[in-house]
Formats: structure tokens, C-alpha cells, sequence
């Protein structure tokens, strides 16, 4: 009685529905061997990947999740508490430092990570087939949404309400050495509300607007036009392949 419908028996996407909304709103997801990890603002939720089952929160993780990142085959989890080791659903608490927005790789130094927090930056090493806590870094204490790579000592600040920093650090001090506020002279709107991202080791800057690219040999920021979404399109790189998402509507 209502028309004809199309099961497609083939398909490589699967979807869980959420009925009953005790998943919340999801921030980041990663897969483990056989285990599908998800962070939301309730906390950290698995299932094995072949289980029919429903997600399972992971007791100690309740709150604020914000980015799940695998490395040197261990699971960390930034978090609005600090920052977990997660190992088969087992949570592990390595920083209280509160808010773990964003970690990033540091040229150079394979087995250490850098993350933004809500006060500032924080240094992680890789020792024992583990990851520690280091040391929070000297001389910043400011809400950094994202931390992005830009040179051996340098990275892009994304600042959670003030636009784009450029950051030197100093690692035999442990310290923050300078800090460039990033705006109209190097080419980039006014505006605070932004996010950046690397694609194929390019800093792309997506504003309200328009979207930009660093160039290298100018110094500038330059309008990225083949790429440029409609307004609202979701952003999505893998391996260096770029998609946009909008409407049920998926652009290579």
C-alpha cells in the first residue's frame, strides 16, 4: 500500500538507531581490533562490531567526550575530566588536566603527543609501551580548541574563542616561547568562530564564508576555491581524501 522499497543486501553502511537517546550526541568514534568505541557528551560507549547488541557505556568515563585517537596500538581518550587510556572497555586516567580538546603529532619526536586543553597545552611520551603524562608546557594558560603540526618547533593554536594563533615552543624548556595572533594581514576574515584542519600537509582554514589555504611561499592565506562547501556542509578527510556531507548528500 505504500509504494515499492529497495533493499540494497550489499551495502557497506550499517546504522544504529538510538531510540532511546542514551547514546547523546556523538563527538568521535574509532574502531579497536573488534571493539567500535564511541565519545559523546554522556561519555564513552562500545560494542563488539559484530554484536547485534546496544552500546555499553564504560563506567568512569561519564561526561564531555571529545576526540578518541589511537597510537603505538594504544587507545586515548580526551575527555572534559583529563585524559583515559582506554584497554578492552577498562578505563585509565593518565591527566586531570580538564578538557582534552585535541592531540597532535609532533615532527620529530615519534613517541610523544601534544594536546590542547582548557588551560593551555600538555605533553605526553610514550615510555614502557605506554602513554604517561609529561608535563603541562610553561607560559600559556588559554582555552586551545585545536593544536595542529606547522614546523619542527611551531604549530597553528586554534584559540576556543579567539580565531588562530602560531606557537613556538621550546622543549628543552617545556615552554611556549612566543604566540602570533593570526588575522586580516596574513589574509584571514574576522572572525573567532573558525576551524582548521590539514589536507595533504596544507592548513585549511574553514570560516563562515569561505574557506582558505596557507601558502607556503607567500606566508598568506588564499581563498580555497575547488573545495569551497555550501554553508552547512559537514567536513570529512580520510587518508588525505576529502568529503563534504549535507543533506544525505556525500561529495568527493
Amino acid at each position: 500500500d505504500k509504494g515499492i522499497d529497495f533493499i540494497h543486501r550489499a551495502s557497506p553502511i550499517s546504522y544504529f538507531r538510538d531510540t532511546k537517546g542514551m547514546l547523546g550526541t556523538v563527538y568521535t568514534a574509532i574502531m579497536d581490533d573488534e571493539l567500535f568505541y564511541v565519545g559523546t557528551n554522556q561519555g564513552v560507549f562500545f560494542k563488539n562490531k559484530w554484536d547485534e547488541s546496544s552500546f555499553k557505556l564504560i563506567d568512569g568515563t561519564q561526561g564531555q567526550v571529545w576526540q578518541l585517537l589511537k597510537k603505538n596500538n594504544r587507545l586515548l581518550c580526551g575527555h572534559n575530566k583529563g585524559t583515559f587510556l582506554l584497554e578492552k572497555g577498562r578505563p585509565k586516567l593518565i591527566s586531570t588536566i580538564t578538557g582534552g580538546w585535541s592531540f597532535a603529532n609532533i615532527p620529530g619526536r615519534e613517541n610523544e603527543l601534544l594536546q590542547s586543553t582548557y588551560t593551555g597545552l600538555v605533553l605526553f611520551s610514550f615510555e614502557n609501551k605506554e602513554w604517561i603524562f609529561k608535563k603541562r608546557l610553561d607560559s600559556l594558560n588559554e582555552p586551545i580548541r585545536k593544536i595542529l603540526p606547522a614546523g619542527k618547533n611551531t604549530f597553528w593554536a586554534l584559540h576556543a574563542n579567539d580565531g588562530l594563533y602560531k606557537l613556538k615552543i621550546d622543549w628543552k624548556r617545556g615552554s611556549v616561547v612566543s604566540k602570533t595572533k593570526i588575522g586580516e594581514k596574513e589574509g584571514l576574515p574576522v572572525q573567532t568562530r573558525i576551524d582548521i584542519r590539514l589536507f595533504n600537509d596544507t592548513l585549511i582554514v574553514h570560516a563562515k564564508e569561505a574557506n582558505y589555504y596557507f601558502d607556503r611561499n607567500t606566508q598568506k592565506f588564499l581563498p580555497w576555491k575547488p573545495a569551497s562547501p555550501e554553508n552547512g556542509d559537514l567536513w570529512l578527510d580520510v587518508q588525505n581524501t576529502h568529503f563534504s556531507y549535507k543533506n544525505n548528500h556525500l561529495k568527493y
